[in-house]
Parts: C-alpha cells; sequence; structure tokens
C-alpha cells in the first residue's frame, strides 16, 4: 500500500499543477500569442498538437 502512495500522490501532484497552470494561463494566451510575431515555419493553431508530437 505504501508503495501505491509513493507513486499516486507525486503524480496527483504533478496532474494538479499542470491544470491550475493551463487555468491560470488561459487568458494570456487568447490575448498575446496571437499578436506575436511567429516564424514562417509555425504551423497553424490546428495543426500545433500534431507537429508538437512529432
Amino acid at each position: 500500500m505504501k508503495k501505491i502512495v509513493a507513486i499516486v500522490v507525486p503524480v496527483v501532484i504533478c496532474f494538479l499543477t499542470g491544470f491550475i497552470a493551463s487555468r491560470l494561463q488561459t487568458d494570456a494566451v487568447n490575448e498575446w500569442y496571437p499578436v506575436l510575431n511567429k516564424p514562417v515555419l509555425t504551423p497553424p493553431d490546428s495543426i500545433f498538437p500534431i507537429a508538437w508530437s512529432i
């Protein structure tokens, strides 16, 4: 049981931290990211997750 807790607790903390960070950044990404001068090779928003995974 201690092994499971030792694995699950850090994973839950990481996911919770990522979730909270994404909630805090939503407005910022919607406001300033579209107005950045991006390089020509930057993929469109709909393709970005696929390109990032590759």
